[in-house]
């Protein structure tokens, strides 16, 4: 069966991080309107610990790619307003910037909500390697 991504990803020469990334955010948006438990099971497990409760069945998240902040521009932001907020950064096969992790860490210690979670998606496992990994 053919795959709409999978057949336009052949024609992004040198974009495929962006497209992996809007990709991902049109799925996750996707999935909220059309499924929503398993979009919120994919969250929690993506996004928390099993023994972390859920905060995704409580409201939906907004999913947006390419936010501005102070101190860059996230990937993906999920977030619900005075509860949760969630930076997604995607690498595939490109490094990190100077430092750009440790600003989106700044921007969500700075936010005013009480969940905050910076995740790194890559290709490459070795891309971050310190105490605050995980």
């Amino acid at each position: 069966m053919d795959n709409l991504l999978c057949n336009l990803s052949r024609w992004v020469h040198r974009q495929d991080e962006n497209f992996v990334t809007e990709s991902f955010a049109y799925l996750l948006n996707y999935m909220l309107i059309h499924d929503g438990l398993t979009a919120q099971g994919l969250l929690q497990w993506l996004c928390f610990t099993p023994e972390e409760s859920s905060f995704f069945n409580l409201e939906r998240p907004t999913v947006t790619t390419q936010c501005n902040t102070d101190e860059g521009r996230p990937d993906i932001r999920i977030g619900i307003p005075a509860k949760v907020l969630i930076f997604l950064e995607v690498k595939k096969w490109s490094g990190l910037g100077r430092e750009q992790l440790q600003r989106y860490r700044t921007v969500l210690s700075d936010a005013n909500v009480p969940v905050t979670r910076l995740i790194l998606l890559t290709v490459n496992p070795d891309e971050e390697r310190s105490e605050e990994r995980r």
